[in-house]
């Protein structure tokens, strides 16, 4: 059972515990986002397998980081379908880190 938690921070910190102790895999997505005429890319929304739209309900911060399955970019750490994720735009191409367990029917 997954603990309650309150906070940012602290769902962070359970979110990486919980990622260590699955294997994780490099997910290739299909992604909508905006490009505002400053230059900034927003996603909007997850296109899964089975092209269904996933709207991305938060994006909490971006920055550029490596991920621990291989590569690395821009990442988004965001909210879809109640799960905090971490969404890349690795040169021009979007990947999640996945589980294959997800509630999102086509994004793992």
């Amino acid at each position: 059972m997954i603990p309650e938690v309150s906070c940012f921070s602290d769902r962070k910190i359970l979110y990486t515990k919980i990622m260590s102790e699955m294997k994780l895999y490099k997910n290739y997505v299909d992604v909508i986002a905006l490009y505002t005429k400053k230059s900034e890319i927003m996603p909007l929304y997850i296109v899964g397998d089975n092209g269904k739209r996933y709207k991305i309900q938060r994006v909490f911060e971006k920055h550029i980081a490596r991920s621990p399955v291989g590569g690395g970019g821009m990442r988004y750490s965001i909210m879809i379908q109640n799960q905090h994720r971490y969404l890349y735009l690795e040169k021009d191409r979007w990947f999640v880190e996945s589980t294959g367990f997800s509630k999102c029917d086509g994004i793992d």
